[in-house]
């Protein structure tokens, strides 16, 4: 896991550990591979911190939108949130 805080958000990306390769990969680009997170959300601080804003990462669009929490609600802990997001991208 890669976290990272900027102002109010935290950005939460995983980086696997083996991740899936093409067999005639370059040696640069398995490094590349390798080192390349997958964004996964954005939690926002909400002043409690146990309940943070969610956002999903989508990649059609290169930004973060809001979402709901596996429960149905809008802000949940972080732990929570990363559940949700985690079913999504790393299933």
């Amino acid at each position: 896991m890669d976290v990272r805080f900027r102002g109010e958000y935290a950005y939460l990306d995983a980086i696997e550990s083996n991740p899936w390769i093409r067999p005639d990969a370059t040696e640069d680009k398995v490094e590349q591979i390798r080192q390349t997170p997958t964004k996964l959300c954005r939690l926002t601080w909400t002043g409690d911190s146990e309940t943070w804003s969610f956002a999903f990462y989508k990649y059609s669009n290169d930004r973060y939108e809001p979402s709901i929490c596996l429960d149905g609600s809008f802000a949940g802990s972080p732990e929570s949130c990363f559940d949700t997001a985690a079913q999504l991208y790393l299933q």
